[in-house]
C-alpha cells in the first residue's frame, strides 16, 4: 500500500511503525493519528529519523482518507469502537488490536457498518500465539463444571518490551 494510518500514540503504536518501517516499501507514507500524544510521537519521530515518509496527524480527518489504503487501530481499548467505525464510514480496512471493542453489541455493530461499507475488518489475535493461554484453557477444562473466574493479570514491574520499560499495570478482571 502507499498510504498507511496508524490510530494510537503510545508504545504499541511505536512498535507497529517500526515494524511497519522494516516491511513496507520506502514509497509507503505513514500516518499516526494520535488524540493525546501526538507532539510526544513528533518528537519520538525526530529521535528515530526513519527513512520513511511519516507524518502525525491531530485530527483523524487528516489522514486523508482518499488516499489511506490500511489503517491499524493500537490506541486505548476504550478508543476502539469510536476510531474503527470512523475509518470504516470513511471505507478504509482496519485492523485493530485485542479487544475489538468492548461489548458484543459494539463489535457486532462494528461488523454490521464494515458489510454496509464493504471494508475489510479484522481483529489481531495475539492470544492464539500464547502457550500459556492455551494451558490455561486445558486447565479449565478439565476442573469440570465451573461456575466463574477471577483473573488477576500483572505484568513484569519496569518490564523492557520492543527496546522500551513498559508501564507496570494490573488489569483485574472480577467474577
Amino acid at each position: 500500500p502507499k498510504y498507511i494510518a496508524i490510530i494510537g500514540g503510545g508504545r504499541w503504536a511505536r512498535v507497529i511503525v517500526e515494524v511497519l518501517c522494516e516491511i513496507v516499501s520506502k514509497k509507503t507514507t505513514l500516518y499516526i493519528y494520535s488524540l493525546h500524544n501526538a507532539d510526544g510521537m513528533t518528537k519520538w519521530l525526530e529521535f528515530k529519523n526513519f527513512q520513511q515518509n511519516i507524518k502525525v496527524v491531530k485530527t483523524i480527518s487528516n489522514i486523508e482518507n482518499n488516499k489511506v489504503e490500511a489503517a491499524i487501530v493500537v490506541n486505548s481499548a476504550r478508543d476502539h469502537e469510536l476510531s474503527t467505525k470512523t475509518l470504516l464510514t470513511m471505507s478504509i480496512p482496519v485492523l485493530v488490536e485485542k479487544p475489538l471493542s468492548l461489548s458484543y453489541s459494539s463489535t457486532k455493530n462494528l461488523m454490521d457498518l464494515a458489510n454496509f461499507h464493504q471494508t475489510f475488518l479484522c481483529s489481531a489475535h495475539v492470544f492464539l500465539f500464547s502457550q500459556y493461554i492455551f494451558n490455561f484453557s486445558n486447565h479449565v477444562k478439565k476442573s469440570g463444571d465451573i461456575k466463574s473466574i477471577y483473573i488477576e493479570w500483572r505484568d513484569e514491574k519496569n518490564e523492557n518490551r520492543y527496546g522500551e520499560i513498559k508501564l507496570s499495570l494490573i488489569h483485574i478482571s472480577e467474577p
